[in-house]
């Protein structure tokens, strides 16, 4: 599922460590969070692809239940199109405005569950790497121009 014409779109910037919500085009909410070590989490377009409230975690093999401290899924997983990534909730809190996943974006619990409940699936999530806060209409947002003439060449009949 990729929609262009949805209303919501969120971006992450891996330069600051922080996470906006638009919708129709305008920012409405910036959040903190913690991105991957290094390289780990790389800048690209991606789907929102499944929302899971309460996320098991499976681990090499091993089952870890929802809510388990051990779990660091948190209380909600929005999972990307490509399946090695996501955005989860946290059960280390300290850790956000960190380099500290394997990958994935993590937010305060309580940020997730607001996030979740704004965005749909197959909102788009583009993940950027800027030294420069998130500008107010997300047509000013070079990613986003490229990204939308790209889905639209790569959608023509």
């Amino acid at each position: 599922v990729q929609f262009l014409e949805g209303l919501t779109t969120v971006v992450v910037n891996l330069s600051t460590s922080r996470l906006a919500v638009y919708y129709a085009e305008k920012l409405v909410k910036e959040f903190p969070v913690a991105i991957g070590r290094s390289d780990a989490t790389p800048p690209g377009i991606y789907w929102i692809l499944d929302k899971q409230i309460d996320p098991a975690l499976y681990w090499y093999g091993e089952y870890i239940p929802p809510r388990s401290p051990i779990n660091g899924l948190g209380t909600r997983f929005l999972q990307f199109s490509n399946p090695t990534f996501g955005i989860h909730g946290t059960t280390k809190p300290w850790e956000i405005g960190r380099r500290i996943s394997h990958g994935c974006i993590r937010m305060f619990n309580f940020d997730v569950e607001t996030l979740d409940a704004f965005v749909n699936l197959g909102s788009p999530v583009i993940v950027i790497k800027e030294y420069k806060d998130f500008p107010e209409k997300l047509s000013d947002l070079p990613e986003f121009i490229a990204f939308k003439e790209n889905f639209i060449l790569t959608n023509v009949n």
